[in-house]
Order: C-alpha cells, then sequence, then structure tokens
C-alpha cells in the first residue's frame, strides 16, 4: 500500500493476542504476535515525499501519532504536524460554531429585522438635517446613538456563547482536541459576519437618510470607526463569555459593562465634571474613543447658519466650537482608531489568558490512586470499630 503525500493510516491493531484452550484438564497456550503497520517516507528524484506503510511484528516499537501524521523526525516535524491540527481543528470549530449561531434562523432573523427596523425609526425621526442650529444637537445625538447601539450589540450577544456550550467545551479541552487559541479565534471570526454586517448595513442606512456629511471620504470614515468599535465589542464579550459559567450571568453583567463604558464617552458627563478617583475609567471607554471619532469626522471644518434662531441666543457658525464645548477639539480620528485597534487586541488577549486559567485539571494519577487508598482504608477501619 503506498500513498502519496498523505499519512492514511490503516486500522489494523498492534497488540499480542493470547488464546488458551482447554482439553481433558489440560490447558495449552498459543500467542501470537499481531502485526500492525508502520509508516515510511521516502524522497523521489524529483523532490516529492512518499509515505508507504510496512507490516512489521507487534513486538518492534510503534511510532505515535498526533493529529493524523507520526510524531517524529525532529522539532520541525513535530511543529509541522502540530500546526496543522491546529489549522483542522480551527475549520471544523468555525463550521461547528457557524451552525450553532445559525441554527435558530427565526431568531436570527427577527434579530436583523429589529435593527433594520429601529435603524429605519432614528433616521425617519432625524430625516435630512440641515445645517441650522437645531441640527447641531440632533446630529450630536444621532451619532452617539449610533456609537452606543452598536455597543451594546457585540458584548450582549457574544458574551452568552461559551457559557451555554461550557460543558462541552470543558470535555473537549480536556481531551486535548484543540488549543485555547484556535477556539476563541473560531468564536471570533464566526460572530464577526452575524455581529458586524448587519449593523454596520443598518448605520449606513441612517447614514444617508439623516444626511449626515457628505463625501465618500467621510462616509468610509464613518464605516470604518464603527468597524472598530464593533471589533471592540466582541473581543469584549469573548472576556467576559470566558469568565462567566452561566448564560444568565452573561444576560446580566454584559449590559452593566456597557452602560458604564456609556457614563464616560464624554455625551451625557463632561470629562473634566469626573471625580478624580474614578476619572481614569474613560480611558478604557471604547464608546469614547468611537464618539469622538465620529464627532470630528462630522464637526471639523463644517460651517453652520444662524437660520431662524432668536435674536439674543447664541448662533455657532463653525463646528470647531461645537467640538470645543464637547471637550473634542483636540482629538484626532487615526489616533483614536489606532487605539480602539489596540483595545481590540487587548480584549481577545485578556480572553485569551483568562480562557487558559480556567481550563479542567485533574489530579495526576499517582496522587489520585493515593487519596483513593486512604479513603478505603479509612472506611475500613470505620467498619473495624463499629
Amino acid at each position: 500500500m503506498t500513498s502519496s503525500a498523505s499519512h492514511n493510516r490503516p486500522s489494523t491493531p498492534s497488540a499480542t493476542s493470547s488464546t488458551s484452550t482447554s482439553t481433558g484438564g489440560s490447558t495449552s497456550t498459543t500467542t501470537t504476535n499481531v502485526l500492525f503497520w508502520a509508516p515510511t517516507t521516502r524522497k523521489t528524484p524529483r523532490g516529492t515525499r512518499h509515505t508507504s506503510f510496512r507490516r512489521c511484528p507487534a513486538k518492534k516499537k510503534q511510532r505515535k501519532w498526533y493529529g493524523g501524521g507520526p510524531v517524529g523526525g525532529g522539532r520541525m516535524s513535530r511543529r509541522r504536524t502540530l500546526l496543522t491540527h491546529e489549522v483542522l481543528a480551527f475549520r471544523l470549530l468555525t463550521a461547528r460554531g457557524w451552525r450553532e449561531l445559525t441554527r435558530n434562523r427565526s431568531a436570527l432573523a427577527f434579530k436583523w429585522i429589529m435593527q433594520a427596523f429601529f435603524s429605519v425609526m432614528f433616521g425617519l425621526c432625524y430625516f435630512n438635517l440641515g445645517l441650522d442650529q437645531t441640527s447641531i444637537q440632533n446630529r450630536s445625538g444621532i451619532l452617539f446613538f449610533t456609537a452606543m447601539n452598536i455597543s451594546f450589540g457585540g458584548p450582549i450577544g457574544v458574551s452568552q456563547i461559551v457559557p451555554a456550550q461550557l460543558k462541552v467545551i470543558n470535555a473537549e479541552r480536556a481531551s486535548r482536541l484543540y488549543c485555547e487559541f484556535s477556539y476563541l479565534l473560531s468564536v471570533f471570526v464566526v460572530n464577526l459576519p452575524l455581529e458586524s454586517v448587519p449593523q454596520i448595513i443598518s448605520a449606513s442606512v441612517m447614514y444617508f437618510m439623516v444626511n449626515l456629511r457628505p463625501g465618500l471620504d467621510h462616509f468610509l470614515t464613518y464605516v470604518g470607526v464603527l468597524i472598530a468599535e464593533n471589533f471592540v465589542g466582541i473581543g469584549l464579550g469573548l472576556a467576559l463569555s470566558v469568565a462567566l459559567s452561566k448564560p444568565e450571568m452573561a444576560g446580566q453583567i454584559a449590559p452593566a459593562v456597557a452602560v458604564l463604558f456609556l457614563m464616560f464617552s464624554g455625551y451625557f458627563l463632561q470629562e473634566n465634571s469626573i471625580p478624580v478617583f474614578i476619572r481614569w475609567l474613560k480611558y478604557i471607554s471604547f464608546v469614547r474613543y468611537t464618539f469622538q471619532a465620529l464627532a470630528v469626522n462630522e464637526f471639523r471644518g463644517v460651517a453652520f447658519h444662524c437660520g431662524h434662531a432668536a435674536s439674543d441666543a447664541v448662533c455657532v457658525t463653525k463646528g470647531g466650537l461645537v467640538l470645543k464645548q464637547l471637550g473634542f477639539d483636540d482629538v484626532h480620528i487615526v489616533t483614536n482608531v489606532l487605539i480602539l485597534v489596540a483595545m481590540i487586541f487587548l480584549f481577545n488577549l485578556a480572553a485569551l489568558l483568562i480562557f487558559a486559567c480556567n481550563r479542567p485539571r485533574f489530579l495526576p494519577w499517582s496522587v489520585a490512586k493515593k487519596k483513593k487508598g486512604r479513603h478505603h482504608q479509612g472506611v475500613v477501619a470505620t467498619q473495624f470499630q463499629v
């Protein structure tokens, strides 16, 4: 049997079988050595590799197999085999995760329909804004609502994935079927189209209905900032998901964390008004960086007119004054986007560390055997005393 560039192992067991026969009080034992298949790899003159299998007696040392291929031949061979195993595990986990999240199609369709409904409703409420004084507050409100909507969607949806599958995941990790990185990467990849695409489409429809700042560059900046925020939300949801053990806890804690980030976004409360001992929380609020970037993209360099404003009212004619009132006059979009990218990495790294620390642990066989023996001796002594 010869296979080209593959490691297909025949299903022949490797063992030594022993049969006993009894005839008229006399017993005879016959030992049979079962043959097994040992892989042998050789190079051809063209440089290709062919793997053949030859039958060897079971008394010889067998080669160990890991991930579908033989482990041996040096450190590079083991690394290559491990990498192939993890890539296969990632593909299988991604396929299973996609089937799991898209199984209830009616609930998924209802979720997307509700997102589209609220986007159209807010688009109608803020429909076709102008450049008068009233539109300044309306533009700030719709930008904050967009950032708030995406900040709730990712963490709440993703935080319930791991607790719902915790028993299956612990059993698979105890069997060492895959590493933590492969699983978390598959969860992140599966949630990207399910969480990001509907929200970005809804936000884009709302952008043109509201008549936000025209220009392709401003629209692409708007979409890019929202995508970065959504990725941060998915990373935060992963960190919460691996830290919690029950889906009910995820549904309660994830909204509370999102509300905490909303408090320090800079819209409800001026940053200078925050008490000093909790002012550091604003630096971990990804909603703050998103809202700042959206506001700068919308107001910087825009001219407003007074319109029908009252004669005694203050007329703001420059978008830079709006940013100064919000405290965003020194904000740069590129800096905020880079901070969001760093937060994507940090939240996912935190999820990986928490997930690795929560792996199933078992006592070594020798320790467990000693404890079992002590327990047995205690039971015997108790029975003897009785």
